[in-house]
């Protein structure tokens, strides 16, 4: 017997590569069942900003959240959260827009260097 598909548990937001090198924004969740926002840039254009060659970030957001997320987007039990936030958002910030909006703060961490 096989098992039904389980859904991806990350979803890309942004994968660029161009002349100011690369930058890659995920959405993922988490294994207790939160929800995770990470990045990661790389090449001249961090180096420009940061003066270091690598920059990248992850902002956690509880369990609760991610319930409280599903509400706000509208979402039904059954409905799957990773397709409805890349289609909602265009951009990693959008959704951070949003949640901030909301009242809604995640655990910031970050590093820059190479």
């Amino acid at each position: 017997m096989n098992p039904e598909p389980q859904p991806p548990n990350s979803v890309v937001i942004t994968n660029v590569h161009d002349s100011k090198g690369t930058m890659l924004r995920v959405v993922r969740l988490t294994d207790d069942g939160g929800l995770m926002i990470e990045g990661h840039d790389l090449g001249g254009g961090v180096e420009q900003f940061f003066g270091a060659h690598e920059y990248e970030f992850k902002k956690q957001f509880s369990s609760d959240v991610v319930a409280q997320l599903r509400d706000l987007l509208g979402l039904e039990s059954d409905d799957e959260l990773l397709p409805t936030i890349k289609d909602r958002f265009t951009y990693t910030d959008d959704l951070e827009e949003f949640l901030r909006d909301n009242g809604i703060e995640g655990k910031f961490w970050s590093r820059v260097g190479d």
